[in-house]
């Protein structure tokens, strides 16, 4: 009986109470869309197969591949994809909140009445200009991660570049000492056969043979080289180290037409790694000491707001240890 005092919920109440939920969502969304342009991956040029590695070797194929397969630009586009998804949370709203107390019969009865069902909607809603701030935040850190991924392809690409100049060395280096063997092996046959019929001295042929053994050791340092060439590109292409590449072929070398000294100008005033930093986002406004505590308002640039604060720190490290708070 007491039941049938209480007020209840109708159908038409708690529906405009969801309505005033899906206003107020459709609203965050109008509310703080990040600014700036997102920001476009690097190119991925055209895709490259294991069997195109097989075939003769260029930069052409190598770089894309390695591109598109590394684990280190792999795991910093990952982070930097992230941080874009990051954005469109930072700018909205928590998610509202939605209590429903139903009526169990044995409700307190307060001054207002009795108590029945009752719906309870909150949204919190941030100090003025907070989304728009943590949504810059976002940005710059999405920013910062795309400035790293192109770093990281940069770094892969100029690695790349190096190890493929190594193992074109290497090959070429075991094509010359191939085609010397057997010209020396040639001379060292006529040396003998002249020898035989006294129309050459023992020399000749000694120094033949000596020279083909100069050549056995050179060629066994020179595989060597192919194979550690070999794994050093593998490694860069996220491949098992002895799996089997295709020849290189030219290099088509040309000189710089720049001096190293214009470069190194050139890498100061452009690399962001190069850039000063700043060493805080905190300001210290209006520090006080009192019996060995410093007592001070902290001025945050990253969430606009003040910040009360104290710390118990030794008078000759108080403003070293303000700065890093």
């Amino acid at each position: 009986m007491a039941g049938g005092r209480h007020k209840r919920v109708t159908s038409g109440s708690l529906g405009c109470a969801l309505a005033w939920v899906a206003l107020m969502l459709a609203g965050v969304n109008a509310v703080a869309q990040p600014s700036t342009d997102e920001q476009v991956a690097p190119e991925r040029i055209v895709t490259v197969t294991e069997a195109d590695l097989l075939a003769p070797l260029s930069l052409e194929v190598l770089v894309p591949f390695a591109v598109e397969n590394n684990p280190n630009i792999g795991a910093v586009r990952s982070e930097w994809e992230a941080s874009k998804e990051r954005i469109r949370a930072q700018s909205w709203y928590e998610n509202p909140t939605v209590t429903l107390i139903p009526d169990t019969g044995d409700m307190a009865e307060t001054r207002a009445g009795p108590q029945g069902n009752s719906v309870e909607i909150s949204q919190a809603i941030p100090f003025p200009g907070k989304l728009g701030l943590r949504s810059k935040i976002a940005e710059s850190r999405s920013e910062a991660n795309y400035q790293l991924l192109e770093a990281a392809i940069q770094e892969i690409t100029r690695q790349v570049r190096a190890r493929y100049a190594d193992y074109n060395l290497a090959k070429r280096s075991l094509e010359i000492n191939n085609d010397t063997t057997d010209l020396t092996r040639q001379f060292a046959e006529v040396a003998q056969a002249r020898y035989r019929v006294g129309k050459a001295a023992q020399r000749d042929v000694i120094l033949a043979q000596e020279q083909l053994s100069r050549l056995a050791a050179e060629r066994v340092v020179y595989l060597g080289d192919v194979e550690t060439a070999i794994g050093a590109l593998n490694a860069l292409l996220d491949r098992a180290p002895r799996a089997p590449l295709g020849p290189p072929t030219d290099l088509d070398a040309k000189p710089l037409k720049i001096s190293l000294a214009r470069l190194v100008d050139i890498a100061d005033a452009n690399r962001p790694s190069c850039f000063p930093r700043p060493t805080s986002l905190m300001r210290v406004i209006s520090p006080n000491v009192w019996r060995g505590w410093v007592i001070c308002l902290i001025s945050s640039s990253a969430y606009s707001g003040l910040m009360c604060g104290a710390v118990q720190i030794q008078p000759s490290r108080v403003m070293a240890t303000i700065s890093g708070w």
